[in-house]
């Protein structure tokens, strides 16, 4: 069967978690805001572990896209591969994986590489060979993947992105 790879921000929650965990921190002293600055120089994934190494998260506080949730529960009694795969820091990914133990695998960014885009569309193709997964996103960021992948789960998306999906892929099935 093939594995339903899952993305985490805007996708299955309804929100980003950089911007949950890092405008709560930052608000806290505006000159942070400098440190945010020059880790950014460093790079996203770098600047995403600052963060992660700075703020813990709740991942039962987060808005969850529950009919989504839903369908990929289903999917897992099937004894479908889920794997969450995300660009948030891997701290955050993980957490959400330990409070929704349905996830097989986990793959995030570490602070050295920011999984997004070509960068997620690489590793997965690495892992499970072009055309052997299908994809569940919600951005523009997330095209790439869905062209590498087998099928395409748009969630949350508007018809703009969804007819740009279906140029790339087979779109199986859409969320809002």
């Amino acid at each position: 069967m093939t594995p339903l790879c899952i993305d985490l921000d805007g996708t299955l929650i309804r929100a980003d978690t950089l911007q949950l965990a890092l405008w709560p921190w930052v608000g806290k002293s505006p000159l942070r805001l400098l440190k945010v600055l020059f880790w950014l120089t460093r790079g996203r994934a770098y600047l995403k572990r600052q963060i992660a190494n700075r703020v813990t998260l709740d991942p039962a506080t987060f808005p969850y896209n529950q009919p989504f949730l839903n369908w990929i529960k289903a999917e897992k009694s099937t004894g479908r591969k889920l794997v969450l795969v995300s660009a948030t820091d891997e701290k955050y990914a993980l957490a959400v994986a330990k409070h929704l133990p349905i996830f097989d695998e986990v793959l995030a960014s570490n602070g050295k590489t920011n999984l997004r885009s070509a960068n997620k569309a690489a590793a997965l193709n690495q892992r499970y060979g072009r055309g052997r997964y299908d994809y569940a996103g919600n951005s523009s960021a997330d095209l790439p993947v869905w062209q590498a992948s087998h099928a395409a789960i748009v969630v949350n998306a508007d018809s703009t992105l969804l007819r740009r999906a279906e140029k790339v892929v087979m779109v199986v099935k859409v969320f809002a």
